[in-house]
This record gives structure tokens, C-alpha cells and sequence, in this order.
């Protein structure tokens, strides 16, 4: 019986830890407005950070290159299909890029939108490296940058229930 109570302990405790370090990635402690942008997508087309307002929208800042990029997607491509029809949006801001944006997406099946050439827009967020994330509210907010690769971390999960109003009570 000891051993099921510290059992149990344990898993609260890594699941409160687990949901203060998502809280502590996505919001920042100064939030500043969206950097408003408009770039090409795959298909040549024109899109704007402004097509999204009112939706959560994770911007991924990423290379066909970069192997922590590659580690991150399915996680971020998980959370986006289980969230789309909700409101919750993917932007793969492509940078440095010396390979094929187009056939990396579609060889992996990835259906979220990309962003071609965002170099400029990565360094207006400060962007040092990738994968970045920038959590962008509904209010079109940055809330936060995150750099990290684990596609399990809780802040990809976490981001898209606060903003679409999903978090229960116990999970803050």
C-alpha cells in the first residue's frame, strides 16, 4: 500500500511538473504584438500571418536540413491533426533552406501550411536557430519562442488547449 501511495504521488507530481513546464514555454513573461508578414506557400501563393486572426497559430521555424526539425514534426504534426477542425493552426516558416520544402512535406504526409523564404521574419522574431516555435494567441500575441525537439513536449499540447479554451481546471 506505501508503495501504490508513492506510486501515485510520483505520477501527480511528473504531471503537475509536466504542465508547469508547458505553461512556463509557451507564455512569456512579456508579450508583444504579432509581427505582421506575408510570404509564399508551396504552391506559390500569397499568405499572411492576418488570414489566422482569431486562431492559436504555432509557427515552426525549421530546414529540411535540420535533423532536430525532423525529430520535432511528427509531434507537431500530431497535435495539428487532432486540433485542426477546432481552429488551431501550423505554420512551418521554412529557413536556410537548400533542399525541397515540397517534397520533404509530402513525402512525410504532413498537411500543415509552409512558408517559403522566412528568413527575414525569423530575425524579426529573434530567431537564433532551429526548430523555433512562436506561440501566436488568438489575439495575435507572441506568447512565447520555444527551442526545443522533443515531439512529446508538453508546451505543443498544452499551447493548443489554453488558447482553444480546452484546459480543465486541474491541468493549470
Amino acid at each position: 500500500m506505501k508503495y501504490l501511495l508513492a506510486l501515485i504521488l510520483l505520477i501527480f507530481t511528473a504531471t503537475a511538473s509536466a504542465a508547469e513546464t508547458a505553461k512556463k514555454a509557451v507564455e512569456a513573461t512579456d508579450k508583444y504584438p504579432g509581427i505582421e508578414w506575408t510570404l509564399k506557400n508551396l504552391n506559390g501563393e500569397d499568405i499572411s500571418i492576418n488570414d489566422y486572426k482569431g486562431k492559436p497559430v504555432l509557427l515552426v521555424f525549421w530546414a529540411t536540413w535540420c535533423p532536430y526539425c525532423k525529430k520535432l514534426f511528427p509531434g507537431v504534426n500530431r497535435v495539428y491533426e487532432k486540433y485542426k477542425d477546432q481552429g488551431f493552426t501550423v505554420i512551418a516558416m521554412n529557413v536556410r533552406e537548400d533542399g525541397n520544402p515540397a517534397a520533404y512535406m509530402k513525402e512525410r504526409g504532413y498537411q500543415f501550411e509552409v512558408a517559403l523564404d522566412a528568413d527575414e521574419i525569423g530575425q524579426e522574431y529573434g530567431i537564433r536557430g532551429t526548430p523555433t516555435l512562436a506561440f501566436i494567441s488568438t489575439k495575435g500575441e507572441v506568447l512565447g519562442l520555444g527551442n526545443f525537439s522533443n515531439p512529446d513536449h508538453p508546451a505543443l499540447e498544452y499551447f493548443a488547449k489554453e488558447q482553444l479554451g480546452l484546459l480543465d481546471d486541474s491541468a493549470e
